[in-house]
């Protein structure tokens, strides 16, 4: 049996008069609620507002692409990681490079010292989330639904996972950020 392996590939659109992010997104990604993404992927170049498009500009498009074929019996090569910050982050990278899911050890590090001090069973119990019901946890303070709704196959569902909550939280933030290296503050 042979299986598909996937990379963003990313392709560029140029964009034509009358072009605006939604519909861009619903004509090139079939989705017009991928705006965001797009957005999101190109911030640098369209600026703070998302309706700034300019005639000829380029556009990131991280369209994903089949690049080679496996077969199924073939398991990818598993790196063994230290029991530690460095080694989970080292290994959600290894997962994240499997999915084609953006990020750096460095992005990773310094969104985990911001938000857990490195602490996989952290718990926020005094913001907004937490008052809600729904509090932030572990090493990158995901509320459950949103971990759910990002966790990465092969990973852990114990949200508390370190190396289960880095992919969850990064496979996110490629999602509404382009990478885990654009978040800066809350997320």
């Amino acid at each position: 049996m042979m299986i598909a392996a996937h990379h963003v590939n990313h392709e560029q659109y140029e964009v034509q008069k009358g072009d605006y992010l939604t519909k861009i997104a619903k004509e090139k990604l079939g989705d017009a609620a991928k705006w965001k993404d797009l957005y999101a992927w190109n911030k640098k170049t369209i600026g703070n507002d998302p309706d700034s498009i300019e005639i000829g500009q380029k556009l990131d498009m991280h369209v994903k692409a089949v690049v080679s074929h496996k077969k199924a019996a073939e398991k990818p090569k598993v790196t063994a990681h230290a029991n530690n910050l460095d080694g989970w982050i080292r290994q959600a990278l290894d997962v994240m490079h499997q999915h084609g899911i953006p990020g750096t050890y460095q992005g990773i590090y310094r969104k985990v010292m911001e938000e857990s001090g490195g602490n996989p069973k952290a718990i926020n119990l005094t913001d907004s989330n937490a008052a809600a019901g729904h509090p932030s946890k572990g090493l990158l303070q995901a509320i459950d639904s949103t971990f759910k709704a990002y966790h990465v196959d092969g990973t852990s569902w114990d949200i508390y996972d370190p190396v289960a909550n880095i992919v969850a939280c990064c496979n996110y933030a490629a999602k509404a950020y382009g990478s885990i290296d654009n978040v800066y503050g809350a997320y």
